[in-house]
């Protein structure tokens, strides 16, 4: 409130009756005018619901602060100046900004902003007006062909990468790197941009592009513009339906094996998973068979190994290649597919895939034997009364198995809300039976040794319906089944253990046999915090492959892949042994040190078209 008597100027005493009026009149009026105006605006403002103001879009910072301007001066009617608000379209000119600059504060059509106060409103209130895909942006069909970009360092968020090139006309797709906040603005040419915005860097591009798409890599999203919508997208991933989710996750089956339990899109049958790279067999040699770059996604390549007889496993890659593997017996003559026409000499590999080789750039699956995970070893299968398919992969806790052997087992799971029966030794020792609720995994059998362990887990009694769910952002470091399109299930971060019946066999003393009721522990690798108190985590858990996927996380998040899976697993070794020594940033040293990474292609130094540009650094660290 401003008080006229602090406002008077000391002159107009003593002066004539007519004028002391008249000043006075004119001090009253500039004193009030701030309860006038509100008046005036009580009296015009119609209110919107809720509703209307949460339907608000800004699509530049031009037009935001001029939403916020108008706010604050109630001198201008929204929505009428050549493009709405309402549905994020451009105002048509400068000038058309500038226009209805009359006196009062007239609502604007529905979703207008003129209710909002201040600027945190409006940052609160508006919409972005792009869609979302997932990837870097690439020429669509492809994983690695794009125009010339310009990046951008330091960029708060997708919105400000967005508005960071909503203006600027050769720009046909955003990218945004939300680990380093690095934003790209593509051309779909390689000799555009001859310049970029101020502060941002010039990156040489690769080929012409005619149509820009996410390429489904999950480190970065792709930005589009609400009207330029690529047809048939790699789509965002959508809220995962979360049923059964509890189970999904690590788990300590005993101290020796950690099991991990995960939902995905479709049946992978009788294939195991081997490990990064190309497979080869027992003596190190690689296979024959045929080939492609790309252009075959992950369950059509498999579905092309199950079609041929003596197909002992494939090979995929981020870029959808698709590698056929036989013995040197049973190549086929002629190509049994049009889409991977390629012959892959090999070497002689022959027998069952055992292990993997360079070059690094895919993931390798076998055929499962007689022995292995989803062979004799589990006998789990997928549950009749869902959709879902359910995957076990178990890992020896400390890196190897009883007997020395590395290597993990895989196999389809059984899941369900039906509770199963007590395991038999159960029933015959009078186990008590087990209060755990649904739903429940089961039909998971495996060897430790000599050992012969069968179990079924389910939840605790007093687990609440209410989870506290948390989306693993980052798997595509560390999860092979990415290329499959990964665990559909986010973590139940409340849900810390399991409940159920652990039998086992112990066939070097006459088959001892015995029956338990277990609580089997999460352990929490893919959620663990990527700082100091996130690694003592993960080292407390004693778990060799948790310190891996913790590993390949941080790296992922530095900018960086592993560049030499061999390189790789003797770090991991060595990180393993020295574990309970190791401090983080000591870690974090061994691993800068190692030469077992090199920088995301995405994030690599910059090439080409301006010397200037092309010796700074990708980003600042």
């Amino acid at each position: 409130h401003f008080g006229s008597s602090t406002l008077r100027p000391a002159a107009l005493i003593n002066k004539s009756p007519v004028a002391a009026s008249f000043t006075s009149t004119v001090a009253m009026t500039v004193a009030s005018w701030p309860l006038l105006l509100c008046f005036v605006l009580l009296q015009r403002w119609e209110p919107g619901s809720s509703e209307d103001v949460s339907q608000v879009e800004a699509t530049t910072p031009r037009l935001r602060a001029s939403a916020v301007a108008q706010a604050a001066a109630g001198t201008r009617q929204l929505g009428s100046h050549g493009g709405s608000v309402a549905t994020g379209e451009e105002p048509a000119s400068d000038e058309g900004e500038q226009a209805n600059t009359g006196g009062g504060y007239t609502a604007g059509q529905e979703g207008d902003v003129s209710a909002l106060q201040n600027d945190s409103d409006v940052a609160h209130m508006e919409t972005k007006a792009f869609v979302e895909q997932v990837g870097w942006c690439r020429q669509k069909g492809t994983k690695k062909q794009r125009g010339k970009f310009c990046q951008c360092d330091n960029v708060p968020g997708k919105q400000a990468c967005f508005d960071k090139f909503a203006d600027v006309p050769w720009v046909n797709c955003t990218s945004y790197f939300a680990v380093k906040e690095i934003c790209h603005g593509y051309s779909s040419t390689t000799f555009t941009p001859a310049d970029c915005p101020l502060g941002c860097s010039m990156h040489a591009g690769n080929a012409n592009i005619s149509e820009y798409a996410g390429n489904g890599i999950m480190a970065a999203v792709a930005l589009f513009p609400k009207a330029v919508v690529p047809s048939n997208p790699v789509e965002a991933p959508q809220e995962p339906d979360q049923q059964d989710c509890e189970l999904s996750g690590f788990w300590a089956m005993d101290e020796d094996v950690v099991a991990r339990f995960w939902r995905v899109s479709y049946d992978l049958g009788n294939y195991q998973y081997v490990g990064r790279g190309q497979c080869k067999d027992e003596g190190n040699r690689v296979f024959g068979g045929y080939f492609t770059d790309t252009g075959v996604p992950f369950n059509e390549c498999k579905d092309a190994c199950s079609g041929q007889a003596g197909c002992v496993g494939f090979a995929v890659t981020d870029n959808e290649g698709c590698y056929v593997n036989f013995g040197p017996d049973d190549i086929p003559m002629e190509p049994f597919s049009d889409k991977i026409p390629n012959e892959i000499d090999g070497d002689d590999g022959a027998g069952a895939i055992a292990g993997t080789t360079a070059p690094w750039d895919r993931h390798c699956y076998k055929v499962a034997g007689e022995g292995d995970a989803g062979g004799g070893g589990f006998e789990g299968t997928a549950p009749s009364e869902d959709e879902h398919y359910w995957r076990v992969m178990l890992f020896p806790r400390r890196g190897t198995w009883a007997y020395g052997d590395a290597g993990t087992l895989e196999a389809p799971l059984g899941v369900g809300n039906t509770k199963p029966q007590d395991l038999e030794q159960c029933q015959l020792s009078g186990t008590q039976e087990s209060d755990a609720v649904g739903p429940y995994a089961q039909g998971i059998s495996f060897w430790w040794g000599t050992s012969e362990v069968t179990l079924w887990t389910g939840l605790p009694p007093t687990t609440s319906e209410d989870h506290q769910w948390k989306k693993v952002e980052d798997a595509a470091a560390w999860d092979h089944s990415m290329l499959m399109g990964g665990s559909k299930c986010p973590v139940a971060q409340d849900v810390d253990s399991l409940m159920g019946q652990r039998e086992f066999t112990q066939h070097a003393l006459w088959g001892l046999r015995g029956c338990t009721a277990e609580s089997f522990v999460r352990l929490s690798p893919e959620t663990a915090t990527l700082d100091s108190l996130g690694w003592m985590k993960v080292v407390d858990e004693d778990f060799n492959f948790g310190i891996e996927v913790f590993i390949r996380r941080l790296l992922q998040h530095q900018g960086n892949s592993v560049a030499d899976e061999v390189c790789m697993r003797k770090l991991i070794d060595n990180l393993w042994e020295s574990r309970e020594t190791m401090s983080f940033e000591k870690m974090k040293s061994e691993l800068g040190g190692s030469g077992c990474m090199q920088k995301i292609e995405e994030l690599a130094a910059p090439t080409g078209g301006n010397e200037d540009t092309a010796s700074q650094p990708e980003f600042v660290p």
